[in-house]
C-alpha cells in the first residue's frame, strides 16, 4: 500500500532486493556525497507517464564507468529522453 502511494506521490519507488553495492574508488563523487549502492527503481516518465524500471545495474553503469553526474535523478524513459535530449543517442 505504501509503496504504490509513494510511487503515484513521487513518481519512483525502490524495488527490494535489488541492492548492488558501489565501488568508492570509481565513482566520480565530490568531497561530501559519497554512494555506498544502488537499487533499481520503478519510475514514472515525467512526460509520457508510463512505467519503466531503471536497474541498479544501468546505475552503476552510469555513475562508475561513464561518470555521470551523481546529483542526476532519472526522470524519462528512454524513449521521452531521445526525443527531449537527441545529442546523448548518437545514431
Amino acid at each position: 500500500m505504501f509503496d504504490t502511494l509513494k510511487l503515484k506521490i513521487f513518481g519512483r519507488r525502490k524495488i527490494p532486493g535489488t541492492r548492488i553495492d558501489a565501488d568508492a574508488e570509481k565513482t566520480a563523487k565530490p568531497s561530501h556525497f559519497y554512494l555506498n549502492s544502488y537499487y533499481s527503481e520503478e519510475i514514472v516518465c515525467r512526460d509520457c507517464g508510463t512505467l519503466f524500471i531503471h536497474t541498479a545495474k544501468d546505475k552503476r553503469s552510469f555513475f562508475e564507468e561513464e561518470k555521470g553526474n551523481i546529483y542526476r535523478r532519472f526522470v524519462r524513459c528512454r524513449a521521452c529522453d531521445e526525443i527531449k535530449h537527441p545529442e546523448r543517442y548518437p545514431t
